[in-house]
This record gives C-alpha cells, structure tokens and sequence, in this order.
C-alpha cells in the first residue's frame, strides 16, 4: 500500500500561550516486520508492505498560563 503523510508538529513544540509550557512534539514511525522503528518525518510518501505498522503520535497542545 502507497501512503502519505503531511503532518506538522514534529520538529517543533506546539508553542504554550501566557507562561505555559509547550506541548509534545508528534511523531511518525514505521515498524517493520522484525520490529525495527524507521521515523518517518512530518512529511513523507512510501510504499508499506504487508506485516509492517505505521505509528502516528499526535502531538500535544501547548499549556495556557504559569503552570
């Protein structure tokens, strides 16, 4: 299966507003067969084969205020 990926938030924090801290950063993984991880990047195209799993962590908001 061809897939596609166009994400944001992997190299940089979601920014945190009046004193709050920033957010977790997302991630993009590939798991092959043997279960090796291969990070995928925020934006990436590539062929997945059959027993591999894609792993999408969402990032995290930023905080709002001292925490």
């Amino acid at each position: 299966m061809k897939i596609s990926i166009l994400s944001e938030r992997r190299n940089y924090s979601p920014f945190g507003l009046a004193g709050g801290e920033p957010g977790a950063k997302g991630e993009n993984w590939l798991v092959d067969k043997s279960g090796k991880t291969i990070g995928l990047g925020g934006k990436t195209e590539r062929v997945v084969r059959a027993g591999e799993t894609i792993v999408i962590r969402t990032p995290g908001g930023g905080g709002f205020g001292e925490p």
